[in-house]
């Protein structure tokens, strides 16, 4: 009944309002006189603007009811809410006679008391010229008033005024009352004022990055996630401010609580790798966790990596197996790799061989060099040789070190293939240029007897220094030999006795006796 009680007239309304008042009395008659109405009925004057409003919300006509036009009664009522809403509808026309006349006194009344939305509404009246003559200077007298009450969309009419007058000045003018609408919270007004900074205006206003920076901050601030995302990376690459990875965090963060995956990662990684902020491995597995609900592969790795180790949680090696198992299944070659790793090392229940080769071979396949090397490793030692020297030349041609070196060695001493040297040489090669003291020392030497191709014995002096400066002992005794006997330079024999006693003293005995007898001998 109530509801469709404020779809009445309001002329109904104002009786029952009549009627009920002679009878009750309400907290409300203790505030200022009520005025006197029909009859000299008092109603309570907030009471009469309550019943007012709801007719207003009703869609009552307000042209009255018998002597008494309640747009005269509301006109008493003193309330600015209620004339601005009167004054609206005079413009408007409808419940009320359309009248420019009555609309420009009842918002000027309302102005009076305070209203800032009579403020603007006379300052556009007066801008228009709509039912008086058009006046720019009080128009904007009633702006500035709005816009000093906070009435944002009055200052943007300030802005747009002075951006459009040619004195020199005015775009100033213009940018503070941009201002202080960005900083009362207008999205795009932050937005416009940032997007002038970051490319000027005109020759009055120059570039000015880190404003425009500001000016985005805010924006952001507000919940644009795409713009969050864009600042973050602004910061955390340096794109024409300097890097500020706190910053770059801040946004990433903002991003990332909005709900964006992509952000949730980088913030973790910034907190996990300590960049440029301290390190805090608690909050990286929180953010990871939150990423890694979304699906996101690299943080179901990194959370199976800080479950293993118990970096920013309890070492549980099960939850591990359980996040690393989670991005394996989705092809993740690391996570693959890193399961067939925790099995062959053992869980709870011990090394598990047979679960660690399919995950390893999986891995293998995908390229990962240690799973093919490993899987190398475990077919060798099962005497599997085939499968072995096939799974090393994978990881070796892919540039796994380990396998390379094996690979050269199997060659040079004929162990489950025919000896090769010529294919053993040139994986010593790649390994010596890498700086593999034994690959230097065995290229030396198989330069130095003629193996694998052509002798070249100062070459093999080359390789055997640069082994021999590593501490390899047999370079260092070839070196001492080579020296004694004039092999490749001239005899030297007080460098012979520094290489030998250099390979005596880790150890070598061939050297140890040869520098007893030169010693014996005073050579």
């Amino acid at each position: 009944m109530a509801v469709k009680s404020l779809r009445r007239p309001l002329g109904v309304l104002l009786l029952l309002t009549l009627l009920w008042g002679c009878a009750l009395k309400t907290p409300f008659e203790r505030d200022a006189q009520a005025p006197q109405v029909a009859q000299g009925v008092q109603i309570p004057k907030r009471d009469m603007i309550f019943e007012y409003r709801l007719a207003l919300e009703a869609g009552a006509n307000l042209a009255g009811t018998g002597d008494t036009p309640l747009s005269r009664l509301v006109e008493e009522l003193g309330d600015a809410g209620s004339w601005t809403r009167l004054a609206r509808l005079h413009q408007r026309g409808g419940a009320v006679p359309q009248s420019d006349v009555d609309a420009l006194r009842y918002y000027r009344m309302a102005a009076e008391a305070g209203s800032i939305e009579a403020l603007a509404a006379l300052g556009s009246i007066y801008g228009s010229g709509r039912g008086i003559a058009a006046s720019p200077r009080e128009s904007l007298r009633f702006f500035v008033r709005a816009a000093k009450k906070g009435h944002i969309p009055s200052m943007l009419k300030l802005a747009d005024y002075h951006a459009r007058q040619p004195e020199s000045g005015a775009k100033q003018r213009a940018l503070d009352y941009y201002d202080r609408a960005a900083k009362a919270g207008d999205l795009s007004t932050q937005l416009r004022l940032a997007r002038i900074y970051e490319r000027g205006w005109d020759a009055d206003v120059p570039k000015d990055l880190p404003r425009a920076m500001n000016y985005y901050g805010m924006a952001a601030e507000q919940g644009d996630r795409a713009l969050q995302k864009r600042l973050a990376r602004i910061f955390d690459e340096g794109r024409g401010v300097p890097r500020n990875m706190g910053q770059a965090l801040r946004y990433h963060r903002l991003a990332a609580k909005g709900g964006d995956p992509e952000s949730m990662v980088r913030v973790a990684s910034i907190l996990d790798g300590g960049e440029a902020v301290v390190r805090d491995p608690a909050k990286a597995a929180h953010w990871y966790l939150k990423a890694a609900a979304h699906g996101d592969i690299f943080s179901q790795i990194r959370l199976g990596q800080m479950f293993e180790a118990g970096d920013g949680v309890p070492r549980d090696l099960a939850r591990a197996i359980k996040w690393y198992e989670g991005a394996a299944n989705r092809g993740a070659s690391e996570a693959q790799y890193s399961l067939g790793r925790i099995f062959d090392g053992g869980d709870e229940s011990g090394p598990d061989s047979a679960r660690a080769v399919p995950w390893y071979r999986k891995a293998a396949m995908q390229g990962v060099g240690a799973a093919q090397f490993r899987l190398a490793e475990i077919f060798e030692q099962g005497q599997n040789y085939s499968d072995a020297v096939s799974w090393y030349h994978r990881a070796a041609l892919g540039g796994d070190t380990e396998a390379q070196l094996r690979l050269a060695r199997l060659h040079d001493e004929g162990r489950y293939i025919a000896t090769n040297y010529v294919k053993a040489r040139r994986w010593y090669a790649k390994l010596a240029g890498k700086g593999n003291a034994f690959a230097q020392l065995r290229l030396g030497h198989m330069y130095d007897r003629g193996l694998g191709g052509g002798q070249d014995q100062p070459r093999a002096l080359k390789w055997y220094l640069q082994a021999a400066e590593q501490g390899e002992i047999g370079a260092l005794a070839r070196l001492a030999q080579m020296h004694e006997r004039g092999i490749a330079m001239p005899e030297d024999a007080v460098l012979a006795r520094s290489w030998y006693l250099r390979a005596a003293e880790l150890g070598d005995r061939d050297s140890q006796a040869r520098l007893a007898y030169l010693l014996e001998q005073g050579e």
